[in-house]
């Protein structure tokens, strides 16, 4: 029978997203059912359902599935991500796009620039670019008069299959024979121009490759897939490489020259464009949407998304807070989770751990888990926070990694800490939220070709509420039949965890946020 929970503020309420934690049923191709004792506990003995974390509800297209970085944004605002890709394509077809004054900025830019530049992903998964809008770029460019285009293609392999390279190259190339002043002269593989876990070394072999021509140099961009696939080497990892006919470096960027970014997701590109403003200053910068740097980059586009998040309310309401992650899920746990900005609200600490070494990359991983669990259990020893939220990226990095020989150590220390965690959190008469931001482990085996799987699924995500007050609740959410959480239909999904978040602490819900409170 559900009870009524005590109208007193928990002190403190904390957080916990999960990076690649999704809900599937128990198999072979589920690497979480198994390894996770605690978190099968929980179910049945506190308030546990299930969310979206894809959709058009959530600002995201059907069957396209989500990432950490926007449902950190989504958690944090409780509304659906600004969807930049919808916004520009309906601009695109209304022509209102090519209309606005950053256009006409730009044109003048043509005018007054040699080369042109274009740098972006290209991949089959729309959630960071579009291979369409990239299309309309070249052909607005061309019109408007530009006479040298250089296009660099930073491959995808991680939210798309790892050889669609390839496939999105020849489509190109067919597309280029209508415009011969476009050429594709360079190629790269995401890990190192889209790296937003501050391992700049990668970073910089883009930014090199992209402004010096420095990279492997193949004659064509046949052989420049056929020597990288032949070394199992694929699309996520492809190496800097240059293509030139006459097997000489052909490009390199002037003061004089025109870059223009085409991702419309600034996250994963923010890296490599801070390269660009610190090394190359007098370059002028041009991105398809506002990727928050003010005048020192033109943006062409600029979804409208409001600044209310949950940060700011807690910061409004004089509650302390604190955001805990290694270096991994850190931007997510305070850029993200606070619409894409990084504030200064009074009473917000931050904790960073630093990526610690071990002796094989799962032992990093283990360290990093041990000290986000220490940082945090002394956190709440202290109960000095009203508000704690804690970012675990460590099951999504490993099913990325490719390496599933250690993956049910690095789950079962996830496993672990959130217990340690969470029975500190019950003996300070607090409450845990515990949340899923996107599927990954719980699919990690394509069950018809036996494969890993080395993108995020679409599936739904677990959360559960944890506290003293709250044992043997259900609070009216259907119950899981045999403790099978992937038997729920979902509740809500992850607009809804803001509000929630609210309703426990006894505050009221702003009208931006769009997301409904689960517990009523």
């Amino acid at each position: 029978m559900a009870r009524t929970a005590k109208k007193i503020r928990p002190k403190p309420l904390v957080l916990i997203m999960i990076e690649g934690l999704g809900v599937a049923p128990t198999g072979e191709a589920n690497a979480l059912s198994s390894a996770m004792p605690y978190f099968n506990h929980l179910v049945g003995h506190y308030p546990t359902g299930v969310l979206l974390a894809t959709g058009p509800e959530l600002g995201l297209p059907l069957e396209t599935p989500g990432n950490s970085a926007i449902a950190h944004a989504i958690i944090g605002s409780g509304r659906a991500f600004p969807n930049a890709q919808f916004s520009l394509d309906q601009k695109i077809i209304d022509q209102s796009f090519f209309d606005s004054k950053q256009i006409k900025a730009l044109k003048k830019l043509i005018q007054d620039k040699k080369t042109i530049h274009l740098i972006g992903l290209l991949s089959t998964s729309e959630k960071e670019a579009s291979l369409e809008q990239v299309k309309d770029l070249i052909d607005w460019l061309v019109k408007e008069g530009a006479t040298e285009i250089k296009l660099h293609g930073i491959l995808d392999g991680r939210e798309a299959e790892i050889k669609a390279g390839q496939k999105i190259i020849e489509e190109l190339i067919l597309f280029l024979k209508h415009y011969p002043v476009c050429e594709i002269v360079s190629l790269i593989g995401r890990l190192y121009a889209l790296d937003d876990r501050a391992n700049y070394k990668r970073t910089i072999k883009a930014f090199n490759l992209f402004t010096q021509g420095q990279g492997n140099v193949v004659s064509s961009l046949k052989n420049a897939f056929s020597e990288v696939y032949d070394k199992k080497i694929f699309d996520e990892e492809f190496p800097p490489t240059i293509i030139s006919h006459n097997q000489e470096k052909v490009f390199s960027m002037s003061d004089n020259d025109l870059v223009i970014f085409w991702n419309y997701n600034k996250e994963n590109i923010r890296q490599l464009v801070e390269q660009f403003l610190e090394q190359k200053p007098n370059l002028k910068l041009v991105s398809l949407t506002d990727y928050g740097y003010d005048e020192r980059i033109l943006a062409l586009d600029n979804p409208n998304f409001s600044s209310v998040s949950l940060g700011k309310i807690l910061s409004d309401n004089n509650l302390r807070q604190l955001r805990i992650s290694d270096s991994a899920g850190f931007p997510n746990v305070t850029t993200m989770l606070d619409c894409f900005s990084s504030p200064f609200y009074e009473g917000l600490d931050k904790k960073l751990i630093s990526s610690l070494p071990g002796d094989s990359f799962t032992d990093s991983i283990l360290e990093n888990i041990k000290a986000i669990k220490q940082a945090s259990l002394e956190a709440l020893e202290h109960l000095s926070y009203d508000f704690i939220a804690i970012t675990l990226s460590q099951i999504d990095i490993v099913a990325h990694h490719n390496d599933r020989s250690d993956f049910s150590k690095v789950i079962a220390a996830i496993d672990e800490a959130v217990k340690s965690i969470v029975e500190a959190i019950e003996n300070t008469k607090g409450l845990a939220v515990i949340v899923g931001t996107h599927g990954f482990a719980e699919k990690i085996i394509d069950p018809v070709d036996n494969v890993n799987i080395l993108s995020h699924s679409d599936n739904p995500v677990p959360i559960y509420i944890i506290g003293h007050d709250f044992r043997g609740f259900n609070l009216g959410w259907p119950e899981a039949l045999g403790r099978d959480l992937s038997s729920l239909k979902p509740l809500g999904n992850l607009t809804d965890v803001a509000p929630t978040i609210l309703s426990l602490l006894h505050l009221p819900i702003p009208p931006d946020m769009t997301g409904h409170n689960l517990i009523n």
